[in-house]
């Protein structure tokens, strides 16, 4: 299990980090800890790990890392951390992560297989410019057209990089989720399989995501996807999120949306010119039986393609819902 531990008490706004402790258990939203040794030198840092003889720390100011005999700190300090951390000392996966606010996040997950052209399973995950451990982040789970992609550039323009937390998720060998659908709804239910174990590893290492806006989406292959998964009532996914898209896609096996509820947010965009056009008003009709807000919205001059009037419409949508909760 990874606890998390975060901390308010920063120089500025842009030294906010988050670190992710395998069993550290802290007292309630810490505030950076100014240590004071026996000859009264002090040192403001980040609590780690404490195993009941010496705790490593990160200093605030460089972020430099130390470890510090219990018995060298003053009286005071060292019943602060007998009081509030427990003594567990681990070596489990997790242990010092560090959330940077901009970074780039790339999760490995050897034991899922491969993805797309054989390369082992991954998923990227872009922390927001202004993330805050203390405030809720909103968060985009983009599924991509064709064989998918684990790269977050393939979300970029559907929402605020800087205020939104976004994951990429692959399909497993690659495959088409509509190639998927045609063969049965066990072909498309293992792609929920090969994915859910990157959410959930995502949840864990965020435990701040918003409970309001929780958007997944996808184009083409992702909505097919999508779609499926509000066909199929994927558990961990239609009673996680919030809001759907579905760009140029929504095939699936029964096509009766059962797992879309009456609390969600969800956009059909299609382009004006779209090659899969007749398919698209087919669709519409039987999504029409869904529950849930649902809003159609179409591309002028656009094909099958995402293009960029396409993405500005689905941001637009997005802050048009979920704007009071932003922020």
């Amino acid at each position: 299990m990874i606890t998390s531990v975060w901390f308010k008490r920063f120089k500025n706004a842009s030294a906010l980090v988050l670190l992710f402790v395998s069993g550290l258990q802290p007292a309630a939203a810490a505030d950076v800890y100014e240590f004071t040794d026996r000859s009264g030198r002090q040192l403001e840092a980040i609590i780690v790990k404490f195993n009941e003889t010496e705790v490593d720390v990160q200093r605030v100011s460089d972020r430099r890392s130390f470890t510090l005999a219990l018995e060298d700190l003053c009286d005071a300090d060292q019943r602060y951390l007998k009081k509030n951390y427990s003594s567990v000392a681990t070596d489990e996966p997790g242990q010092g992560d560090v959330l940077i606010p901009g970074e780039v996040i790339t999760l490995d997950f050897p034991e899922l297989g491969s993805m797309a052209k054989g390369k082992s399973a991954q998923c990227q995950l872009s922390v927001p410019k202004h993330y805050n451990p203390l405030r809720p982040t909103p968060l985009l789970v983009w599924f991509s057209g064709g064989s998918g992609s684990h790269v977050v550039q393939s979300a970029q323009g559907l929402v605020d990089f800087d205020e939104f937390l976004v994951l990429t998720l692959p399909y497993p060998d690659g495959r088409l989720p509509r190639l998927a659908v045609n063969a049965g709804e066990d072909e498309i239910n293992a792609f929920w399989d090969f994915q859910k174990p990157m959410l959930d590893r995502v949840i864990e290492l965020v435990p701040n995501i918003s409970e309001e806006i929780r958007i997944a989406g996808g184009s083409s292959s992702g909505g097919h996807l999508v779609g499926s998964a509000l066909d199929q009532k994927w558990r961990g996914f239609c009673d996680y999120f919030t809001g759907y898209i579905l760009h140029e896609g929504g095939h699936c096996p029964e096509m009766k949306f059962s797992g879309t509820r009456s609390s969600h947010h969800i956009l059909v965009i299609y382009g004006e010119k779209s090659t899969s056009r007749e398919w698209q008003e087919l669709f519409m009709e039987r999504f029409d039986q869904a529950r849930g807000r649902i809003e159609y919205i179409e591309v002028p001059n656009a094909g099958h393609g995402l293009n960029g009037e396409g993405k500005v419409m689905i941001r637009e949508w997005i802050l048009a819902k979920f704007g009071k909760d932003l922020g």
